[in-house]
Order: structure tokens, then C-alpha cells, then sequence
């Protein structure tokens, strides 16, 4: 995206690269939580069997034939990172710490292009797009710091990479292209449902028909004056 709009003069266009980098950034950190806890399950000396549980996101049951079995049962990654941290370092993650409130701003941006609210449309810059990645690898290095080790191998790396992106960030602003339309007026939009309220929103062979019959109509009246 820096190199596609360093040249432009414009600093504003439709949405194209700064979703996608929030949905495969957050994946990315996502991974790390569930690799880490996977590790902790395998390599950990005790650990209560709820919290195995609860960071594998698995629950177990009774089934219908009085038989014990497992099922998938969905808990918040920032929920699970929280507990990992808690269980392999003794870390109680304080949230109302500054890295962690970004952290959750973070998780907010991620849901709402993976939720997307198709009623508030939203543009994205390129500032909002560096801030995101740089929350995500804050919560690995701010911990890491805290406790004198490495929570993840070439974290340090990636974020010089990220200082990198940054210093030759490009100032520019993605949008979806109907964003701030005027709400008054015509639109024409895809739409071949059954059952259309065809008083409020008519085809546009019946818009076209139409204004043809007001044409011939209007046509007959002046003939009809003429006369």
C-alpha cells in the first residue's frame, strides 16, 4: 500500500489494502495465542483441567449415551491470552493498563471488518492501520518486558519492521465508495428479490417505461392544444 500510493496525488480512495491487513494481522496474533497455549497444555508439569479446557476452548459433556465427550465451545482470544499469561509466567494481566486498552481498541477494529456493520460504514487510514498492528505487537513486547523474557521468538524484529513502515508511512485514507452519499435522490442498486414494494422502489424497466408513457403523454397534451 505504501508503494501503490506514494505517487498519488490524491490521499483518499476506495477500500482495497488496510482490511485485509487488519484481518491477517489479527489471525497472525490469534495463532500466537493458540499455539502458546497448546504448548503450555503439552509441556506443563500441573494444570487444573478447566484451564486446559478453557484455553483449548473445549468443554466436556455427558452424551446421550451416558458416555463423557467433548465439544467446541468459543471463548474470547484476548479472554484466553489473559489466562495463558496467568498460567505460564504467573502474569496477572492488568486491563486497565494503556497496551491492553489498545489492545482491546485492536480486537474492536478486527470485529467490525469481520462483523461487518454494513448499516455504519467506516474509513480507514493508514495512521488507524500502523496503530492497529503496533497494539498487537505491544502485547507481546510490554509483557515480555515485564518479565525479563521472550514471550515471542523475532518479536523485536517485527517491530523494527513495523518502525520501518512507519517512518515511510504514506498519509492516505481507504473508504467503502458510498461512504457520505447525499440521502436524498434516485440510486440504482442490485436487487431481484420477491415481494418488492414496487410503489417505493421500481425497477428500472419500469422507471424507464414510465417516464415513455409521461413522454407520449406529454406529446398527446400539446397535440391536443394544437388542435
Amino acid at each position: 500500500s505504501i508503494m501503490e500510493y506514494h505517487e498519488k496525488d490524491e490521499k483518499e480512495g476506495e477500500l482495497r489494502f488496510y482490511p485485509p491487513i487488519i484481518l491477517t494481522f489479527w489471525a497472525a496474533f490469534e495463532t500466537f495465542v493458540r499455539h502458546s497455549s497448546e504448548l503450555l497444555r503439552v509441556t506443563a508439569e500441573t494444570l487444573p483441567a478447566e484451564i486446559e479446557h478453557f484455553l483449548s476452548e473445549e468443554e466436556k459433556y455427558i452424551d446421550r449415551k451416558g458416555e463423557i465427550a467433548t465439544k467446541t465451545r468459543y471463548y474470547g482470544v484476548l479472554d484466553r491470552y489473559a489466562v495463558f499469561l496467568k498460567y505460564a509466567y504467573h502474569f496477572d494481566v492488568n486491563k486497565g493498563d494503556r497496551y491492553w486498552q489498545e489492545l482491546v481498541k485492536a480486537k474492536e477494529l478486527r470485529d467490525y471488518y469481520t462483523h461487518l456493520d454494513v448499516s455504519e460504514p467506516r474509513k480507514l487510514s493508514s495512521k488507524e492501520v500502523l496503530l492497529f498492528m503496533e497494539a498487537i505487537l505491544l502485547s507481546i513486547i510490554i509483557p515480555s518486558s515485564m518479565l525479563q523474557r521472550t514471550l515471542m521468538l523475532g518479536v523485536y524484529w517485527l517491530y523494527d519492521i513495523w518502525t520501518t513502515l512507519n517512518e515511510y508511512n504514506i498519509k492516505y485514507t481507504e473508504r467503502p465508495f458510498f461512504l457520505n452519499w447525499p440521502s436524498e435522490g434516485e440510486y440504482l442498486f442490485h436487487c431481484n428479490y420477491e415481494n418488492v414494494d414496487r410503489r417505493r422502489f421500481p425497477s428500472r424497466r419500469e422507471q424507464l417505461d414510465k417516464k415513455s408513457a409521461n413522454k407520449a403523454n406529454a406529446a398527446d397534451t400539446k397535440s391536443s392544444a394544437a388542435d
